[in-house]
């Protein structure tokens, strides 16, 4: 494990902070429009915000697997199953992202106080802030520290 993500490992341990993952070295943080692709159509996914977890991982998968690291599209997704127990993330990965990914894939992972953030109704894995943000901590992440187990996926197109 790098030294980076143990880092933000303990981090998370201490349950204070949130994550969030870019390939770009920013800043400060704006709130931008999300979109999720539903039904062969781009949608709205809420109002502008920023987008950060509690868990690392969930940042780490999406400093990396992103249209920086894949300029050809960028098709991943990831599923939530949340109990009163426990949490369980699916990460998921087009072939044809995952192609384009390498060991020199790389992005950034932005430390933020929670409580600068709103807990959205998403199972506990993603908080929310609809104003600017500058992060406490940025912390290099690479290829190497992708969560596994990644689901790799065909596509048609």
């Amino acid at each position: 494990m790098s030294p980076q993500k143990q880092r933000l490992i303990e981090l998370q341990e201490t349950g204070k902070y949130v994550f969030h993952g870019s390939g770009f070295l920013l800043d400060k943080l704006e709130p931008r429009q999300a979109f999720n692709f539903i039904d062969g159509k781009h949608e709205k996914d809420g109002d502008p915000a920023i987008f950060a977890s509690p868990y690392v991982e969930y940042a780490i998968f999406m400093a990396i697997v992103n249209n920086k690291n894949c300029p050809d599209h960028a098709r991943s997704g990831v599923s939530v199953k949340t109990t009163s127990f426990s949490v369980s993330i699916t990460y998921k990965v087009a072939q044809s992202t995952f192609d384009q990914l390498s060991e020199k894939s790389a992005g950034w992972i932005y430390v933020f106080n929670k409580t600068d953030f709103k807990r959205l109704d998403r199972g506990g894995v993603e908080y929310a802030s609809y104003t600017p943000v500058v992060p406490i901590e940025k912390i290099p992440v690479s290829f190497s520290d992708l969560p596994d187990p990644i689901e790799i996926y065909e596509t048609n197109s």
